[in-house]
Protein backbone atom coordinates (compact mmCIF):
# COMPACT_ATOMS: atom_id res chain seq x y z
CA UNK A 1 0.00 0.00 0.00
CA UNK A 2 1.29 3.75 -1.28
CA UNK A 3 0.46 5.06 2.39
CA UNK A 4 2.41 8.45 1.69
CA UNK A 5 -0.02 8.98 -1.17
CA UNK A 6 -3.32 7.40 0.50
CA UNK A 7 -2.98 10.28 3.68
CA UNK A 8 -2.07 13.09 0.90
CA UNK A 9 -5.63 11.85 -1.14
CA UNK A 10 -7.38 11.76 2.20
CA UNK A 11 -5.72 14.97 3.25
CA UNK A 12 -6.75 17.02 0.21
CA UNK A 13 -10.07 14.92 -0.53
CA UNK A 14 -11.04 15.06 3.04
CA UNK A 15 -9.80 17.96 4.97
CA UNK A 16 -12.80 17.74 8.23
CA UNK A 17 -11.73 13.75 8.57
CA UNK A 18 -7.53 15.43 9.71
CA UNK A 19 -9.46 18.17 12.41
CA UNK A 20 -12.03 14.84 13.43
CA UNK A 21 -8.68 12.99 14.44
CA UNK A 22 -6.91 15.92 16.66
CA UNK A 23 -10.43 16.01 18.04
CA UNK A 24 -11.65 19.50 16.80
CA UNK A 25 -15.07 19.87 15.09
CA UNK A 26 -15.13 19.33 11.56
CA UNK A 27 -16.60 22.98 10.87
CA UNK A 28 -12.56 23.69 11.23
CA UNK A 29 -11.71 23.16 8.08
CA UNK A 30 -13.15 25.59 6.39
CA UNK A 31 -10.91 27.80 7.73
CA UNK A 32 -7.99 25.90 6.68
CA UNK A 33 -6.29 25.36 3.14
CA UNK A 34 -4.78 22.00 2.56
CA UNK A 35 -0.93 22.11 0.87
CA UNK A 36 2.61 19.65 1.16
CA UNK A 37 5.32 21.99 0.84
CA UNK A 38 8.16 21.76 -0.28
CA UNK A 39 10.92 24.01 1.49
CA UNK A 40 13.29 26.29 -0.33
CA UNK A 41 16.68 25.24 -1.00
CA UNK A 42 16.67 22.30 0.56
CA UNK A 43 16.01 18.63 0.04
CA UNK A 44 12.82 18.81 3.03
CA UNK A 45 9.53 18.50 2.11
CA UNK A 46 6.43 18.77 4.74
CA UNK A 47 4.05 15.60 3.85
CA UNK A 48 0.87 18.35 4.71
CA UNK A 49 0.11 21.19 6.05
CA UNK A 50 -3.24 22.78 6.81
CA UNK A 51 -2.46 26.39 6.38
CA UNK A 52 -4.97 29.15 8.58
CA UNK A 53 -7.20 31.67 6.01
CA UNK A 54 -6.52 34.17 9.50
CA UNK A 55 -4.25 34.52 12.22
CA UNK A 56 -7.10 33.15 14.79
CA UNK A 57 -5.94 29.58 14.06
CA UNK A 58 -2.48 27.70 14.04
CA UNK A 59 -0.28 26.49 10.97
CA UNK A 60 -0.81 22.32 10.99
CA UNK A 61 2.32 20.61 10.22
CA UNK A 62 1.72 17.24 9.64
CA UNK A 63 3.64 13.87 8.96
CA UNK A 64 3.00 9.86 8.20
CA UNK A 65 5.81 7.75 9.12
CA UNK A 66 4.53 4.19 8.74
CA UNK A 67 8.58 2.76 8.80
CA UNK A 68 10.79 2.73 11.97
CA UNK A 69 13.03 5.78 11.40
CA UNK A 70 15.73 6.98 14.11
CA UNK A 71 16.04 10.50 12.55
CA UNK A 72 12.56 10.79 11.61
CA UNK A 73 11.87 13.66 14.63
CA UNK A 74 15.26 15.12 13.93
CA UNK A 75 14.08 15.70 10.13
CA UNK A 76 10.52 16.35 11.67
CA UNK A 77 11.63 19.51 14.38
CA UNK A 78 14.77 20.33 11.24
CA UNK A 79 11.44 20.96 8.59
CA UNK A 80 9.51 22.87 10.89
CA UNK A 81 11.92 24.97 12.53
CA UNK A 82 13.21 25.81 8.99
CA UNK A 83 9.39 26.76 7.63
CA UNK A 84 9.15 28.94 10.81
CA UNK A 85 12.35 30.63 9.29
CA UNK A 86 11.48 30.54 6.02
CA UNK A 87 7.70 31.93 6.07
CA UNK A 88 6.00 34.25 8.82
CA UNK A 89 3.69 32.07 11.12
CA UNK A 90 2.15 33.28 13.76
CA UNK A 91 1.10 30.18 16.05
CA UNK A 92 1.98 26.37 15.26
CA UNK A 93 0.92 22.87 16.09
CA UNK A 94 2.71 19.76 14.67
CA UNK A 95 0.69 16.41 14.05
CA UNK A 96 2.43 13.25 13.89
CA UNK A 97 0.77 9.87 12.86
CA UNK A 98 2.13 6.64 13.35
CA UNK A 99 0.39 3.19 12.82
CA UNK A 100 1.30 2.00 16.33
CA UNK A 101 3.88 3.04 19.05
CA UNK A 102 6.26 0.30 17.81
CA UNK A 103 7.04 2.38 14.98
CA UNK A 104 7.98 5.30 17.02
CA UNK A 105 11.84 6.19 17.76
CA UNK A 106 12.71 8.03 20.56
CA UNK A 107 12.25 11.53 20.82
CA UNK A 108 15.44 12.20 23.09
CA UNK A 109 16.52 16.10 22.67
CA UNK A 110 13.48 17.11 21.71
CA UNK A 111 11.55 16.72 24.93
CA UNK A 112 10.48 20.07 25.05
CA UNK A 113 8.69 20.56 22.08
CA UNK A 114 6.83 17.30 22.95
CA UNK A 115 6.16 18.42 26.61
CA UNK A 116 5.11 21.44 25.23
CA UNK A 117 1.95 20.66 23.94
CA UNK A 118 2.47 21.88 20.60
CA UNK A 119 3.23 18.51 19.24
CA UNK A 120 0.44 16.03 19.31
CA UNK A 121 0.97 12.02 18.62
CA UNK A 122 -1.54 9.82 17.12
CA UNK A 123 -0.95 6.24 16.89
CA UNK A 124 -3.91 4.71 14.50
CA UNK A 125 -3.72 1.38 16.19
CA UNK A 126 -5.19 2.99 19.23
CA UNK A 127 -8.29 4.84 17.99
CA UNK A 128 -11.46 3.72 19.22
CA UNK A 129 -14.08 1.99 17.29
CA UNK A 130 -17.25 4.34 16.96
CA UNK A 131 -20.66 3.84 17.81
CA UNK A 132 -22.36 5.07 16.46
CA UNK A 133 -20.25 5.22 13.43
CA UNK A 134 -17.92 7.96 12.60
CA UNK A 135 -16.40 7.88 8.93
CA UNK A 136 -14.23 10.62 9.25
CA UNK A 137 -12.29 8.54 11.90
CA UNK A 138 -13.22 5.09 10.39
CA UNK A 139 -11.27 6.08 7.28
CA UNK A 140 -8.04 6.55 9.32
CA UNK A 141 -8.81 3.06 10.43
CA UNK A 142 -8.60 1.35 7.26
CA UNK A 143 -4.74 2.71 6.53
CA UNK A 144 -3.66 -0.35 9.33
CA UNK A 145 -6.69 -2.72 8.93
CA UNK A 146 -6.41 -6.40 7.26
CA UNK A 147 -8.67 -6.82 3.84
CA UNK A 148 -11.32 -8.77 6.29
CA UNK A 149 -11.82 -5.63 8.40
CA UNK A 150 -11.45 -3.61 5.48
CA UNK A 151 -14.20 -4.48 3.34
CA UNK A 152 -16.03 -4.90 6.82
CA UNK A 153 -15.91 -1.30 7.68
CA UNK A 154 -16.25 0.05 4.07
CA UNK A 155 -19.33 -1.80 3.64
CA UNK A 156 -20.58 0.15 6.95
CA UNK A 157 -19.69 3.17 5.73
CA UNK A 158 -21.44 2.91 2.67
CA UNK A 159 -24.52 1.35 4.23
CA UNK A 160 -24.31 4.50 6.97
CA UNK A 161 -23.36 7.39 4.07
CA UNK A 162 -24.80 6.09 0.72
CA UNK A 163 -21.74 7.51 -1.81
CA UNK A 164 -20.70 10.59 0.41
CA UNK A 165 -17.10 9.36 1.09
CA UNK A 166 -16.93 6.57 -2.00
CA UNK A 167 -13.73 8.77 -3.77
CA UNK A 168 -11.64 8.04 -0.81
CA UNK A 169 -12.81 4.94 -0.07
CA UNK A 170 -12.30 3.36 -3.69
CA UNK A 171 -8.68 4.95 -4.11
CA UNK A 172 -8.11 3.13 -0.40
CA UNK A 173 -9.62 -0.45 -2.04
CA UNK A 174 -7.86 0.12 -4.93
CA UNK A 175 -4.33 0.16 -3.15
CA UNK A 176 -4.84 -2.54 -0.70
CA UNK A 177 -7.06 -4.61 -3.22
CA UNK A 178 -4.37 -4.13 -6.48
CA UNK A 179 -4.90 -7.42 -8.09
CA UNK A 180 -8.64 -6.48 -8.23
CA UNK A 181 -10.49 -4.54 -11.12
CA UNK A 182 -12.40 -2.06 -9.84
CA UNK A 183 -15.88 -3.61 -10.99
CA UNK A 184 -14.30 -6.69 -9.07
CA UNK A 185 -14.24 -4.55 -6.12
CA UNK A 186 -17.34 -3.24 -7.17
CA UNK A 187 -19.16 -6.90 -6.87
CA UNK A 188 -17.45 -7.64 -3.90
CA UNK A 189 -18.53 -5.07 -2.10
CA UNK A 190 -22.60 -5.55 -4.11
CA UNK A 191 -22.13 -1.85 -5.26
CA UNK A 192 -24.41 -2.49 -8.15
CA UNK A 193 -27.24 -0.05 -6.57
CA UNK A 194 -24.61 2.88 -5.07
CA UNK A 195 -22.91 2.39 -8.48
CA UNK A 196 -26.14 4.94 -9.54
CA UNK A 197 -24.40 7.37 -7.36
CA UNK A 198 -20.98 7.70 -8.51
CA UNK A 199 -19.51 11.19 -9.90
CA UNK A 200 -19.31 9.71 -13.26
CA UNK A 201 -22.99 8.56 -13.13
CA UNK A 202 -23.78 12.24 -11.89
CA UNK A 203 -21.43 13.90 -14.43
CA UNK A 204 -23.46 12.05 -17.17
CA UNK A 205 -27.07 12.37 -15.84
CA UNK A 206 -26.17 15.91 -15.68
CA UNK A 207 -25.07 16.73 -19.13
CA UNK A 208 -27.82 14.56 -20.56
CA UNK A 209 -30.30 16.60 -18.91
CA UNK A 210 -29.07 19.88 -20.10
CA UNK A 211 -29.24 18.32 -24.02
CA UNK A 212 -33.19 17.43 -23.04
CA UNK A 213 -33.84 20.61 -22.02
CA UNK A 214 -32.79 21.98 -25.45
CA UNK A 215 -35.00 19.42 -27.34
CA UNK A 216 -38.21 21.78 -25.36
CA UNK A 217 -41.28 20.07 -24.62
CA UNK A 218 -42.61 16.44 -23.64
CA UNK A 219 -40.69 15.11 -27.00
CA UNK A 220 -37.06 17.11 -25.65
CA UNK A 221 -38.09 15.21 -21.65
CA UNK A 222 -38.06 12.21 -23.61
CA UNK A 223 -35.28 12.16 -26.13
CA UNK A 224 -33.17 13.67 -23.06
CA UNK A 225 -34.05 10.73 -20.71
CA UNK A 226 -33.29 8.48 -23.61
CA UNK A 227 -29.57 10.18 -24.16
CA UNK A 228 -28.75 10.21 -20.19
CA UNK A 229 -29.83 6.13 -20.01
CA UNK A 230 -27.37 6.03 -23.31
CA UNK A 231 -24.78 8.64 -22.03
CA UNK A 232 -24.33 6.60 -18.79
CA UNK A 233 -24.44 3.25 -20.24
CA UNK A 234 -21.10 4.84 -22.55
CA UNK A 235 -19.82 5.94 -19.21
CA UNK A 236 -19.67 2.82 -17.53
CA UNK A 237 -18.82 1.26 -20.86
CA UNK A 238 -15.67 3.02 -20.54
CA UNK A 239 -14.97 1.71 -16.96
CA UNK A 240 -15.52 -1.31 -18.52
CA UNK A 241 -18.33 -2.42 -16.50
CA UNK A 242 -19.79 -6.26 -17.37
CA UNK A 243 -22.58 -5.57 -20.03
CA UNK A 244 -25.03 -7.53 -17.55
CA UNK A 245 -24.58 -4.72 -14.59
CA UNK A 246 -24.66 -2.26 -17.37
CA UNK A 247 -28.29 -3.59 -18.42
CA UNK A 248 -29.27 -4.01 -14.63
CA UNK A 249 -28.61 -0.59 -13.62
CA UNK A 250 -29.85 1.70 -16.78
CA UNK A 251 -32.71 -0.92 -18.15
CA UNK A 252 -31.34 -1.01 -21.78
CA UNK A 253 -31.46 -4.56 -23.13
CA UNK A 254 -28.14 -6.18 -23.35
CA UNK A 255 -28.14 -6.03 -27.39
CA UNK A 256 -28.75 -2.27 -27.15
CA UNK A 257 -25.32 -2.06 -24.56
CA UNK A 258 -23.63 -4.19 -27.30
CA UNK A 259 -24.34 -1.80 -29.94
CA UNK A 260 -23.69 1.38 -27.81
CA UNK A 261 -20.19 -0.06 -27.45
CA UNK A 262 -19.36 -1.14 -31.25
CA UNK A 263 -20.87 2.71 -32.36
CA UNK A 264 -19.11 5.04 -29.91
CA UNK A 265 -18.48 8.59 -30.75
CA UNK A 266 -15.09 9.50 -31.69
CA UNK A 267 -15.35 11.89 -28.75
CA UNK A 268 -16.45 8.75 -26.73
CA UNK A 269 -13.77 6.90 -28.06
CA UNK A 270 -10.85 9.11 -27.94
CA UNK A 271 -12.37 9.64 -23.67
CA UNK A 272 -11.68 5.57 -23.48
CA UNK A 273 -8.51 5.71 -25.23
CA UNK A 274 -7.12 8.38 -22.47
CA UNK A 275 -8.60 5.97 -19.66
CA UNK A 276 -7.25 3.48 -20.96
CA UNK A 277 -4.20 1.92 -18.78
CA UNK A 278 -0.98 1.54 -21.14
CA UNK A 279 1.67 -0.83 -19.43
CA UNK A 280 4.19 1.71 -17.87
CA UNK A 281 8.07 1.40 -18.07
CA UNK A 282 10.46 0.57 -15.00
CA UNK A 283 11.54 4.54 -15.43
CA UNK A 284 7.89 5.57 -15.83
CA UNK A 285 6.78 3.72 -12.56
CA UNK A 286 9.47 5.17 -10.68
CA UNK A 287 8.58 8.74 -12.22
CA UNK A 288 4.85 8.17 -10.86
CA UNK A 289 5.89 6.87 -7.73
CA UNK A 290 8.02 10.29 -7.11
CA UNK A 291 5.33 12.60 -8.26
CA UNK A 292 2.61 11.66 -5.89
CA UNK A 293 4.29 14.99 -4.14
CA UNK A 294 5.02 18.28 -6.49
CA UNK A 295 8.67 17.91 -7.79
CA UNK A 296 10.67 20.02 -9.72
CA UNK A 297 13.01 18.62 -12.51
CA UNK A 298 16.34 18.30 -9.70
CA UNK A 299 14.57 17.08 -7.09
CA UNK A 300 13.07 13.93 -9.80
CA UNK A 301 16.73 13.56 -10.67
CA UNK A 302 17.96 13.34 -7.46
CA UNK A 303 14.67 11.32 -6.23
CA UNK A 304 14.76 8.74 -9.03
CA UNK A 305 18.51 8.60 -10.24
CA UNK A 306 17.14 8.42 -13.86
CA UNK A 307 19.40 9.46 -16.33
CA UNK A 308 18.65 13.09 -16.77
CA UNK A 309 18.03 12.82 -21.49
CA UNK A 310 15.76 9.58 -20.31
CA UNK A 311 13.75 11.45 -17.57
CA UNK A 312 13.41 13.92 -20.45
CA UNK A 313 11.90 11.55 -22.70
CA UNK A 314 10.03 9.61 -19.83
CA UNK A 315 8.52 12.72 -18.70
CA UNK A 316 7.31 14.31 -22.20
CA UNK A 317 5.45 11.02 -22.68
CA UNK A 318 3.74 11.25 -19.46
CA UNK A 319 2.78 14.52 -20.40
CA UNK A 320 1.31 13.30 -23.71
CA UNK A 321 -0.96 10.44 -21.87
CA UNK A 322 -2.00 13.06 -19.05
CA UNK A 323 -0.65 10.88 -16.61
CA UNK A 324 1.73 13.52 -15.37
CA UNK A 325 0.54 17.36 -15.11
CA UNK A 326 3.41 20.36 -15.63
CA UNK A 327 3.43 23.69 -13.33
CA UNK A 328 5.25 26.70 -13.73
CA UNK A 329 5.48 28.89 -10.70
CA UNK A 330 3.54 32.29 -11.39
CA UNK A 331 4.89 35.18 -8.90
CA UNK A 332 1.59 37.43 -9.73
CA UNK A 333 -0.44 35.01 -8.11
CA UNK A 334 1.84 33.58 -5.73
CA UNK A 335 0.92 30.03 -6.75
CA UNK A 336 2.17 27.17 -9.52
CA UNK A 337 -0.40 26.87 -12.34
CA UNK A 338 -1.06 24.10 -14.80
CA UNK A 339 0.47 24.07 -18.18
CA UNK A 340 -1.35 23.16 -21.05
CA UNK A 341 0.94 22.44 -23.59
CA UNK A 342 4.70 20.81 -23.13
CA UNK A 343 7.35 22.77 -23.36
CA UNK A 344 10.38 22.73 -25.21
CA UNK A 345 12.43 22.96 -21.59
CA UNK A 346 11.65 21.12 -18.49
CA UNK A 347 13.95 22.58 -16.28
CA UNK A 348 12.70 25.33 -13.87
CA UNK A 349 9.36 23.51 -14.04
CA UNK A 350 7.57 21.22 -11.79
CA UNK A 351 5.75 18.46 -12.03
CA UNK A 352 2.52 16.15 -10.44
CA UNK A 353 0.97 12.96 -11.24
CA UNK A 354 -2.59 13.82 -12.35
CA UNK A 355 -5.71 11.14 -10.72
CA UNK A 356 -5.33 9.32 -14.28
CA UNK A 357 -1.64 8.62 -13.45
CA UNK A 358 -1.68 7.74 -10.17
CA UNK A 359 -4.06 4.92 -10.53
CA UNK A 360 -2.40 3.97 -13.47
CA UNK A 361 1.13 3.31 -10.93
CA UNK A 362 -1.11 1.70 -8.50
CA UNK A 363 -2.70 -0.99 -11.09
CA UNK A 364 0.46 -1.39 -13.25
Amino acid sequence: MKTDNLFYHLFNDLPEAFFALIGLPESEARGYVFKSVELKQSAFRIDATFQPKDEARPIYFVEVQFQRDEKFYRRFFAETVLYLHQYEVHDWRGVVIFPNEKIEPSFKNYEEFIESGRVRRIYLDQLPKTKPLFPQLEIFRLMIADEQETLKTVKAILSETGSKFWEILEKILVSKFSNLTREEIEKMLKLETNLMKTRYYREAREEARKEGRQEGLEQGLQEGQRQMTEEIAKRMLEENLPIELIAKTTGLSKRKVQQLRTSKSPETNDRARKNKIRPLSKHEEDILEALHFMLSFDDLLQETNINEQILDKSLRALMRDELVQALKWNSEKNDFIALDLIPDELRGLHFLATKHGLFSYHTS
